[in-house]
């Protein structure tokens, strides 16, 4: 069975069993049950969706008594206001909003202020996300959720990039995923090394980066988008630097594609801006300005005011001879 035809009998399945909850009341199962309903929407990309479901969890939970299932869920309702469409002025409202929601547990609580912290990047507040990011990493490691906190570091990578602080950026995602590998966890090496080679690459490190991109590559599930992603991208973006431009495209064109079949904007938005630099290097201006344009829609629907400073400086580069 393919995996759509499974999500097609699982929201099958979760509809019948949703009703068979609601006349009983039964809150503690209608929680569990839109958890697993947007946990297929996260996997398929759909922040909107997932959100929706995760509210619809938090309100059951509620119904039930449940803080601690309230609690983790709002903190992934955080998350999802970083990587979606949420503009981020709105995100950080909502995000310290559920910080306040949640505060009783400091699990949920850090959690919250990752997301959080990357949306302050967004609008150039970076002193203010990192004493958030601060907090949230040593709440973690002090409640030994050290995973986690590894897991997390690609939150702080993220802020340090937009800083520009790229030194920083690879310092926090080298400990993290080191970590990460140690502990033998796997789910969340693919997308610190993906990240990792983005990083290296803008430091002019190529051969690096393309050690990190083949670690993301031999590691990333099929529906690991974050991942997937990401490490076209860098490696589109090593291939021109090669010479090797009609695969260098093919890769770029890729992650958009699978970038835009999501409304994860954030991930979109810098597939366009890679597409947009790979189009530049062909020789081929008028359609790397139709991406870096695109790019810059989308940064600026989000409000990432830095990002979209950084991509007007791509757009305004010597096109190559």
């Amino acid at each position: 069975m393919q995996r759509n035809d499974i999500r097609r009998q699982l929201t099958w399945s979760g509809e019948r069993v949703r009703g068979i909850f609601q006349d009983h009341d039964d809150a503690p199962g209608l929680c569990k049950l839109w958890r697993l309903q947007a946990l297929v929407h996260w996997l398929q990309g759909q922040c909107a969706a997932a959100e929706a479901a995760w509210e619809q969890a938090a309100e059951q939970a509620r119904k039930a008594g449940d803080d601690r299932a309230r609690a983790e869920v709002l903190s992934w309702v955080a998350s999802s206001t970083f990587i979606g469409p949420t503009p981020a002025r709105e995100g950080i409202r909502r995000c310290e909003a559920i910080r306040d929601q949640v505060q009783g547990d400091r699990r949920a609580a850090a959690a919250t202020l990752y997301p959080l912290a990357g949306l302050y990047a967004m609008t150039g507040r970076f002193d203010t996300a990192r004493e958030l990011l601060h907090l949230a990493h040593r709440t973690l490691e002090d409640l030994g959720y050290v995973t986690l906190s590894s897991s997390f570091t690609q939150f702080e990578g993220y802020v340090e990039i937009l800083a520009g602080d790229l030194t920083r950026a690879e310092q926090r995602l080298a400990f993290g995923l080191e970590r990460l590998e140690e502990m033998g966890e796997k789910a969340f090496v693919s997308s610190s090394a993906a990240l990792l080679a983005e990083v290296l690459y803008q430091q002019g490190r190529q051969e690096d980066a393309a050690r990190f991109v083949d670690r993301s590559k031999e590691t990333a599930a099929p529906d690991d988008l974050a991942a997937q992603v990401t490490w076209r991208m860098v490696q589109a973006k090593i291939l021109t630097t090669t010479g090797h431009l009609e695969d260098a495209e093919t890769l770029a064109c890729h992650a958009v594609a699978l970038a835009a079949a999501t409304d994860w904007s954030t991930y979109h938005a810098a597939a366009c801006a890679a597409l947009g630099e790979v189009l530049r290097e062909c020789g081929r201006p008028e359609e790397a300005e139709g991406a870096i344009g695109e790019a810059l829609r989308l940064y600026g629907a989000k409000e990432n005011v830095v990002a979209v400073k950084e991509v007007q400086t791509l757009l305004a580069r010597p096109v190559p001879m």
